[in-house]
């Protein structure tokens, strides 16, 4: 990965001008793109932009990633083949290895997306951690939540998508599944395993590994 400094807020359209600005580094781009690049942007080869993207000041890119129509803000760290489209990821987030964030998505600052986690329509506050192989779509969730690895949201019922709701602090557990529509209120905890599909009141945990209507 190598480091290249822009002073001045640079936008580059084709792929010529890509190939002067990162010299030693093959990138990946559409016919039509527009890149915006500023301050010092971190880079590895065989990244692809495709669409209107913005790299801001201490962003890192690393191998194999894909970036369409997407602002990524300062300071965050895009791991090796992820896959950003139609988002914005906030500063001092970390994305991936192999995360997958689309279709009108937000990602709060100072989050983390881990390994293999897919997250669409979904807008998200500061400071969510989620860990590996997790579906998120079509989510609210506020500050300071966990979800946990293998975590579900089955946000497709009664023949339309559905939304849940997250509110702040709370901890979704391993392997759990939420089905929409709900909301999950503040300082909830719910165990590994369980299956939610119904609205949790603040400062509950769930301990059992099922709850119905």
């Amino acid at each position: 990965m190598k480091i290249f400094e822009f002073q001045e807020k640079t936008i580059v359209k084709n792929r010529n001008d890509l190939e002067l600005l990162f010299p030693g580094v093959n990138l990946i781009c559409d016919e039509f793109f527009e890149l915006c690049l500023s301050g010092n942007i971190s880079i590895d080869s065989f990244i692809k932009f495709s669409g209107n993207c913005e790299l801001r000041n201490g962003v890192k890119v690393a191998f194999g990633s894909q970036i369409s129509n997407s602002i990524i803000k300062e300071d965050t760290f895009v791991r090796p083949n992820s896959i950003i489209e139609n988002s914005i990821i906030g500063e001092k987030c970390t994305i991936g290895p192999s995360a997958y964030i689309r279709d009108n998505s937000f990602v709060g600052n100072e989050s983390i997306i881990g390994s293999n986690v897919e997250m669409t329509r979904t807008i998200s506050k500061a400071n969510l951690k989620v860990s590996h192989f997790a579906f998120i779509g079509d989510a609210d969730i506020r500050e300071n939540v966990i979800v946990g690895a293998g975590v579900v949201f089955s946000n497709y019922f009664n023949g339309k998508r559905e939304k849940i709701r997250i509110n702040n602090n709370s901890f979704i557990g391993s392997n759990s599944t939420l089905i929409a529509p709900l909301e999950i209120g503040e300082r909830v905890i719910i165990a590994a395993g369980s299956t939610i599909s119904k609205s949790v009141k603040n400062d509950t945990k769930i301990i059992q590994k099922r709850v119905n209507d």
